[in-house]
């Protein structure tokens, strides 16, 4: 199998980078939205903020890492009293305060997510009143879009920027996955949920800007789709809104993912959307809307759901064929022009749609998980915020399917990473590549995930042919061809 690999278009700046969804809501008890046997989060799996040695295991696997961008889930109801006045004395502000300073330090960018709104500010369901969706998990959308912008958002975004400090914590996204699923809707009756929804982003807007916290420090992330499929932009047009003057990125989520050659179950809709789909077709679209309206667009969940616990595997997540799936999907998002990413979940209970985690403690050692830690890791360790991305096309033997799939970066301190995926269950590819100008030849440094590879180094031979440069990939394999210099202590 032979696969031509080439510079398809323009290079571009990327964004935030690549890393990891911190979940600050797990281990605290209660559950995610209504009703209360939806997602329960008692499982805790963070150390005790006094275990300070576990602590620097954590802050030394993100020094390892080295992910650019961070997307932080701070649950609201604890930061709120019964009064409405911002409570700031919390273990997740203090959980903050640690993920934030390492970040700060390193350069790292943090989205904080509140994922809900507070219940203080949330609309009530009236008696009898009926929903959009039935489907049992649901939060409504804010009683009054000014007072949440001024007495919850504005203060609590005050405190953390400025109080504490926190110069990492540089965007907002309110909610997760609005209007999908039941989360942010209203009932039958009520507002329009679009026009209620961009009312908030201008609410909240005005409420930062009054309170000091300009969007040069302090950006809003908006749409937060939790599929491709599902932006909701159209819907706002529709209805004579426009959320773009309030936001400074927009952001979309993938686990409806699986290799183009996978059909999964057409009767589950969240296991059947292959790459292609998902990808070169919805996602380009709306990159090519946000690079109109002058946005990055961002992807801060990635994962899949095709191997896992809807099909009786809990530790589906953990394979290599979904991690790869997974990596896949990111070279080709951030060749459609997707700016950030980051892994669902870098510390996780594995006790919510199944095995999430990418490293945890346990009795005070740090735990990888195999796969996971290997291919997210190094993704996060090798594309570097600010990067020039090269967006690479394969050109496949006639009537094959292309296997291979590959994108450039190059840092802004010069360090080059050039990533390839062979996603054939069983043949090596022999990619044919055409480097990006100016490169003369690929990085020496080259790691490899695959069957019984974690990420160690590779020996692989490249042969140079005139302008090309020749490659045999493994199957069903990564690799990363790199400058940085990875070989550190682990």
């Amino acid at each position: 199998m032979r696969e031509r690999i080439e510079p398809a278009g323009e290079a571009r700046r990327f964004g935030p980078g690549v890393g990891f969804n911190w979940f600050d809501y797990l281990g605290m008890g209660g559950s995610y939205a209504h009703p209360p046997e939806y997602y329960p989060l008692t499982d805790a799996c963070y150390p005790p903020l006094e275990d300070q040695a576990s602590w620097e295991l954590v802050l030394g696997e993100l020094d390892r890492l080295r992910p650019g961008f961070i997307r932080f889930g701070l649950p609201p109801d604890p930061h709120v009293d019964g009064r409405g006045r911002i409570v700031t004395d919390t273990v997740h502000l203090r959980r903050l305060d640690l993920v934030a300073r390492w970040a700060a330090s390193r350069g790292c960018t943090i989205l904080l997510d509140t994922f809900l709104l507070p219940t203080r500010h949330e609309l009530e369901l009236p008696p009898g009143a009926r929903l959009p969706w039935d489907g049992g998990m649901f939060q409504l959308g804010a009683r009054d879009n000014r007072a949440y912008a001024r007495e919850f958002v504005a203060p609590l975004l005050g405190h953390v920027c400025v109080e504490r400090g926190l110069e990492a914590v540089r965007f907002f996204n309110p909610v997760n996955e609005p209007m999908a699923y039941g989360v942010y809707q209203m009932p039958e009756g009520g507002p329009d949920t679009y026009v209620h929804y961009v009312g908030m982003y201008r609410e909240m807007r005005e409420a930062l800007d009054a309170a000091g916290l300009s969007r040069e420090r302090l950006g809003l992330v908006g749409c937060d789709a939790n599929e491709p499929e599902g932006w909701p932009v159209l819907e706002m047009t529709a209805r004579g809104v426009d959320i773009d003057p309030f936001v400074d990125a927009y952001s979309i989520h993938y686990y409806r993912l699986s290799f183009d050659y996978l059909t999964g179950n057409p009767a589950n809709r969240e296991v059947a959307t292959t790459i292609r789909d998902a990808v070169d077709k919805h996602t380009a679209k709306i990159a090519r809307y946000c690079r109109a309206r002058g946005k990055p667009l961002w992807a801060p969940e990635i994962g899949t759901f095709h191997y896992g616990w809807r099909f009786g595997d809990p530790a589906g997540p953990t394979t290599l064929e979904a991690t790869l799936t997974v990596a896949e999907a990111l070279l080709r998002a951030a060749n459609a022009g997707v700016d950030a990413f980051a892994f669902w979940c870098f510390m996780n209970p594995n006790t919510i749609d199944g095995h999430w985690r990418i490293v945890g403690i346990e009795d005070g050692r740090l735990v990888r998980a195999a796969y996971p830690c290997a291919t997210y890791g190094l993704l996060s360790r090798l594309v570097r915020p600010g990067s020039l991305v090269q967006p690479l096309a394969s050109r496949p033997e006639a009537d094959r399917r292309a296997h291979l799939h590959a994108t450039a970066f190059e840092a802004p301190s010069g360090e080059r990473s050039l990533l390839l995926v062979n996603d054939h269950p069983a043949e090596q590819a022999e990619a044919w590549l055409s480097l990006p100008a100016g490169w003369g030849e690929l990085p020496s440094g080259c790691r490899r995930v695959g069957r019984d590879a974690f990420a160690e180094p590779a020996a692989v031979r490249v042969d140079r042919v005139g302008d090309e440069a020749r490659v045999a990939v493994p199957p069903m394999s990564l690799l990363a061809f790199h400058d940085a210099a990875l070989d550190a202590p682990e």
